[in-house]
């Protein structure tokens, strides 16, 4: 599990939907502040576990065909923070799915708001699915957040799944 490293969601520094996730978590979860940082864990988890398959949660801010990783409460923009479906992250989007197929990542769960939402976010998974050579899944609707011990980012959303052809 990964989740921003962000200090809460621009709206109060002690609660919000990145600080939520971490508590919920706990210590059970590895902070990233880039796509590097994705990539990197991604790596670190498939050698100290036998190059065995195995799924990722993602857990950052999102909109429609696009994925914070690392972003969390800056304005989305920096270089290494994000994937779209732009000419823009090309180079990250790229190693990102290179890292999925290479790590052997089945199911990639992608749990920002709407990053699946109308036929851009659905074009935008599929495209991850087929070069990460893996399962995608995303919310289309905006992720709503509580305090309980089992964060919601997971739970009663409506999720899309792209599966490689």
């Amino acid at each position: 599990m990964l989740i921003s490293s962000s200090a809460n969601d621009g709206t109060n520094p002690s609660t919000g939907y990145l600080v939520n996730a971490r508590n919920a978590y706990g210590g059970n979860h590895k902070s990233i502040g880039s796509v590097s940082d994705v990539i990197t864990e991604m790596k670190n988890y498939s050698l100290a576990h036998s190059s065995q398959p195995f799924s990722v949660l993602i857990i950052d801010h999102g909109a429609p065909a696009d994925m914070s990783m690392g972003a969390g409460d800056t304005s989305v923009g920096g270089a290494g923070k994000y994937i779209d479906d732009t000419a823009t992250t090309k180079t990250d989007r790229d190693a990102f799915m290179k890292a999925c197929k290479d790590y052997k990542i089945t199911t990639c769960t992608l749990a920002g708001c709407c990053v699946a939402t109308g036929q851009k976010g659905r074009d935008f998974l599929q495209t991850l699915a087929t070069g990460g050579q893996c399962t995608m899944k995303a919310p289309n609707k905006k992720i709503a957040y509580g305090k309980n011990a089992y964060f919601s980012a997971v739970k009663g959303m409506v999720w899309i799944s792209k599966t490689p052809p």
